[in-house]
């Protein structure tokens, strides 16, 4: 792959390397900003020419245990949580470089993307610096709708403004946030609730993905492992030598309060980002919803939009 680091359109990247959560391949992910008003772009492993990241939304949207981008035969594993941190830098441009076909899940969270774009915004995001270059775009939707979810709900109305309230109800775990971008203190939310929010999942699923060839790549410290019965807690600890409290499996600490719902809300912003690294001006209230609901959601705004044009 060549890395286009012309000095004219772009300052010089910094980047990270890490392992595909369901492939188990290692990953470079490079980044620099773009300087000469050209939009954001990303290029993956056997693709041949930048994907404008406004565009993404023009690929097939699926939902395998996170989200998958396909152009016929390419694929693009995991973008969520890489776009969920782009859209709040909306005043800026960014070339990334992507050397597999699967993100890296790194460490669950948002955080390692938002450490990258501070240091290729160098000076500009020291001290407050950073909290100053959040920005998001938005647009004006009519959408009001509701989607199904087992033991929960999905439901949008038109807003002045995005927010999200999400519930996460586990049975042996519930966490609950309100993330509102009309409200004051928004940026700072984002950059210290959501981003560094890391992801999750249950005994029963984490299994499923084991017996389906999945996961090849996560880690004990890439996500909480959560189990809904003690008996789950009983076989989960037999295979650690570090084990949390029940029900929390592996022993990692929270970073914030009601992490799980403010990764939900991270996944949320990740998936509707996909097009034109926007969000819509839509209160949504969610529990226990997933990336197959967020795609819905996706679609329909895609189809409204289309028809306002």
């Amino acid at each position: 792959m060549h890395f286009d680091n012309d000095a004219k359109e772009t300052r010089p990247c910094s980047q990270l390397t890490g392992v595909g959560v369901h492939t188990g391949c290692d990953c470079e992910v490079r980044f620099s900003r773009v300087l000469s008003g050209k939009k954001s772009d990303l290029i993956m492993a056997g693709f041949s020419e930048p994907v404008g990241v406004k565009n993404l939304y023009q690929s097939k949207v699926s939902a395998e245990f996170s989200t998958v981008l396909t152009w016929g035969t390419k694929k693009m594993w995991m973008p969520e949580h890489l776009i969920g941190i782009l859209v709040g830098f909306s005043n800026h441009s960014f070339h990334v470089e992507v050397s597999g076909r699967e993100i890296p899940l790194l460490d669950g969270s948002g955080l390692p993307w938002l450490k990258l774009i501070a240091q290729v915004l160098g000076e500009e995001a020291e001290g407050e610096g950073l909290k100053n270059q959040v920005a998001f775009d938005t647009y004006s939707t009519e959408l009001q709708q509701s989607y199904a979810v087992n033991k929960g709900y999905f439901e949008v109305s038109p807003a002045p403004h995005f927010s999200v309230e999400y519930s996460v109800d586990l049975g042996t775990v519930s966490h609950h946030y309100l993330f509102d971008m009309g409200k004051e203190g928004c940026h700072e939310a984002f950059l210290n609730d959501i981003a560094p929010a890391r992801t999750f999942t249950t005994w029963a699923d984490y299994n499923f993905c084991l017996e389906n060839n999945l996961l090849k790549g996560v880690s004990l410290d890439s996500g909480w492992l959560i189990a809904q019965s003690y008996s789950d807690f009983e076989k989960g600890t037999q295979l650690f030598k570090e084990t949390g409290e029940y029900p929390w499996i592996n022993p990692l600490e929270f970073r914030t309060e009601n992490e799980l719902a403010k990764h939900k809300i991270l996944d949320l912003i990740g998936d509707l980002a996909l097009y034109r690294l926007a969000l819509p001006k839509l209160k949504i209230k969610v529990k226990n919803a997933g990336h197959f609901q967020n795609h819905q959601l996706l679609k329909d705004l895609i189809h409204e939009q289309s028809l306002r044009q």
